[in-house]
């Protein structure tokens, strides 16, 4: 995460970085549960300037939600290698955030998403109509089903899921979000789409609607087209242009859908 990152997650009326530093700097310095890294790409050091949970930040967190601390941690990639079984607790071996490394080598796709979900959460405080109330993870996001066809377990992985509520009512509402740069090809929109009626079929149950951020128009048809030919067109999808969507705000997008 990015400070802008940061400070709309903690601190989404304010625009004063300064907020998020001095929070920053007794986990970064004295409690060593974070770490700041650097992404060499960014444009600007507010964006090239990185951060994430240190190894003794994610066994923190695990103790705190009571959960194993493999949920969060796997061995550097040269234990991993060798393919044997090391305990958690193993003191010789350095270990990495879980999900951590895919998003690093994914970093513009992560960058730009990011940005746009700030842009989303920006948009309700200031307009008013909506809060986002959770911003999951794209490990968070991802629901399981098994496939009785490729006797299997399969996913469904979308890139983030918000929760939210409209301010003029206290349901609180779910979304899953995809992020498309224009990078997709036609074939992995028919084979994500067909794996979300897949997991509908299989499950027995309807999906939140899944947001697809675009970037051009032309993508619409494209994504459309794909849906027809894996017959997935009873999944609730809502296609929106970046532009439109920071413009407009998400409820306003989904409700002119």
């Amino acid at each position: 995460l990015s400070l802008p990152d940061l400070l709309t997650l903690l601190h989404p009326k304010s625009q004063d970085g300064r907020l998020i530093q001095r929070q920053l700097d007794p986990l970064l310095i004295e409690l060593k549960l974070a770490q700041k890294d650097a992404w060499q790409a960014g444009i600007g050091w507010r964006e090239r300037e990185r951060y994430q949970l240190s190894e003794i930040g994610l066994r923190f967190l695990a103790i705190r939600h009571g959960l194993m601390p493999a949920y969060y941690l796997i061995p550097e990639k040269k234990v991993r290698d060798e393919k044997k079984r090391v305990s958690p607790r193993d003191p010789t071996v350095n270990w990495e955030q879980r999900g951590a490394a895919l998003l690093g080598r994914q970093m513009g796709h992560t960058n730009a998403l990011y940005q746009c979900v700030r842009g989303i959460i920006e948009v309700g405080m200031r307009s008013g109509p909506y809060r986002i109330i959770s911003w999951k993870s794209a490990r968070e996001s991802v629901r399981s089903y098994y496939d009785p066809d490729e006797r299997d377990w399969m996913n469904v992985c979308p890139d983030a899921e918000l929760l939210y509520f409209r301010t003029d009512s206290t349901q609180i509402d779910s979304i899953l979000v995809e992020y498309d740069r224009g990078t997709t090809f036609y074939r992995e929109y028919a084979a994500k789409f067909e794996a979300y009626s897949h997991y509908q079929r299989y499950t027995r149950t309807t999906l939140p609607t899944i947001l697809v951020v675009i970037q051009r128009a032309s993508t619409a048809e494209t994504i459309r087209e794909a849906i027809r030919e894996v017959e997935a067109g009873s999944v609730p999808v809502v296609l929106a242009l970046e532009t439109d969507l920071l413009k407009h705000g998400l409820t306003n997008v989904l409700l002119h859908s």
